[in-house]
C-alpha cells in the first residue's frame, strides 16, 4: 500500500475526463475521533472543500458511516450531499439505496436488548449505548483498558442469550461493537450500489475514491477492487485500500486538491 500524494499525479491522470464519485467516511476520516460521538465536528476547511465539490458538476459526493442518518446529516449539514447511515441501512438523498425497515421480530428484540445492555453497562463507568433506527450501538472509548474485556463480554453475552435465532450480529470497530440485524448489507454493498447508479446516470466514464478509516470500510474497499482509488486513514497491514493517509488533515489535504481540480470557486 503506498502514500497516495506520492501517486497524486498518476491518480490525477487516471481521473481526467471522469465524472469524480467521492465516497467518505465521517468519523476518523472526514472528522477527527471525539471521545464522545456527539463531539465529533468537521472542520470548517474540510466542509468548505466538501461544498465546492458537492456543487460541482463534475462530481458526486456521499457520506457513508455507522452513524444514524439523522445525526449524520446533523454533523455534515450540506445540501447535495447523499448520506448513508448505519452502515448502509439507512440512507437520504440516496436513491440508489433501499430502504431497510427492520421486521417487527428485530425491532423487538433490540429493544430488549438495549433494556438490558443498559442495565449491565451502567456499571461501567466511560460506556455509551447508542441506539438507531435498525441498530445499537456500544462505545467504550473512555472506559478503562481494564474494563473493556467486562463490555464485549456484556455484549456479546446479552445477544447470545436473547438471540436464540441468529437474527443479530456482533461488528467491531473502532472502540464501538455495533449490534446490527444479520443481513447481507453493508458499506460495500451500499458503494456498489451508489458506483452501478452513477455510471448509469452519467453514461460515461466514472472515477471512484473511496476513503475510511475503520475495519468496517474494508467492504468498501473491497467494492472498488479493479476500479478508482480506495484510501485508508491510518495504517492497517491487512488493508484491502490502495492507498493510504496519515490522519485526517491528509484527508483535508486531499480534499483541498480534489475541490482545486474540479470543484467550483470558493464564493458561489
Amino acid at each position: 500500500m503506498r502514500h497516495l500524494f506520492d501517486d497524486w499525479e498518476i491518480a490525477c491522470a487516471r481521473m481526467a475526463g471522469a465524472h469524480l464519485l467521492v465516497l467518505l467516511d465521517f468519523d476518523g476520516t472526514l472528522a477527527p475521533i471525539a471521545p464522545t460521538p456527539d463531539e465529533a465536528a468537521l472542520p470548517s476547511a474540510t466542509r468548505c472543500s466538501l461544498a465546492r465539490l458537492a456543487a460541482s458538476p463534475r462530481c458526486t459526493v456521499a457520506v457513508v458511516s455507522g452513524r444514524a442518518i439523522d445525526d449524520l446529516r446533523a454533523k455534515v449539514g450540506l445540501a447535495g450531499v447523499a448520506y448513508v447511515g448505519s452502515h448502509g441501512l439507512e440512507s437520504a438523498d440516496a436513491p440508489a439505496l433501499p430502504v431497510y425497515d427492520p421486521p417487527r421480530p428485530v425491532r423487538e428484540l433490540l429493544a430488549r436488548l438495549k433494556e438490558r445492555l443498559g442495565a449491565r453497562l451502567a456499571a461501567v463507568p466511560g460506556s455509551l449505548l447508542e441506539e438507531k433506527k435498525a441498530s445499537l450501538a456500544v462505545h467504550y472509548r473512555r472506559v478503562d483498558p481494564s474494563e473493556v474485556a467486562r463490555v464485549e463480554e456484556a455484549v456479546r453475552g446479552g445477544v447470545a442469550e436473547l438471540d436464540s435465532g441468529g437474527a443479530l450480529d456482533v461488528a467491531p470497530g473502532k472502540m464501538v461493537l455495533e449490534i446490527r440485524p444479520r443481513v447481507e448489507w453493508n458499506k460495500g454493498t451500499a458503494v456498489e450500489r451508489l458506483i452501478r447508479a452513477e455510471e448509469r446516470r452519467r453514461s460515461g466514464a466514472v472515477f471512484p475514491l473511496y476513503v475510511g478509516d475503520d475495519a468496517t470500510d474494508e467492504d468498501g474497499f473491497r467494492a472498488l477492487a479493479g476500479r478508482g482509488l480506495s484510501v485508508l486513514v491510518g495504517e492497517r497491514p491487512d488493508s484491502s485500500a490502495s492507498h493510504f493517509v496519515a490522519d485526517t488533515e491528509e484527508v483535508a489535504r486531499m480534499l483541498r486538491a480534489l475541490a482545486e481540480r474540479c470543484g467550483e470557486p470558493p464564493d458561489r
